[in-house]
């Protein structure tokens, strides 16, 4: 029976990881974009915003779902200022 070598995997599973991470990012910002758009646009309109825009900010910025885009932005940072293996980065 024949084995994968064990660096060929990790390869694959450290491409997997980038994609998921990219993946992510790129869901969220497509979530939160039209949310902050229409928050940057009221406050043009109102610099002062009312009551209700800090909690809205908030709730863009601080939810569980941007938050783990950011972990996952932050795993991406570090990995590509890592450097990939030459594997990796020809898929």
């Amino acid at each position: 029976m024949s084995k994968e070598p064990a660096p060929e995997l990790h390869h694959d599973d450290v491409t997997l990881e980038l994609l998921r991470d990219t993946a992510e990012v790129h869901a969220v910002r497509g979530e939160v974009k039209p949310v902050i758009d229409a928050l940057v646009a009221a406050l043009k309109q109102d610099p002062l915003g009312n009551d209700d825009t800090a909690h809205r900010i908030a709730d863009a910025l601080e939810n569980p779902r941007t938050r783990s885009a950011r972990a996952a932005r932050a795993r991406l940072s570090r990995d590509l200022s890592n450097g990939l293996p030459d594997e990796v980065r020809t898929r």
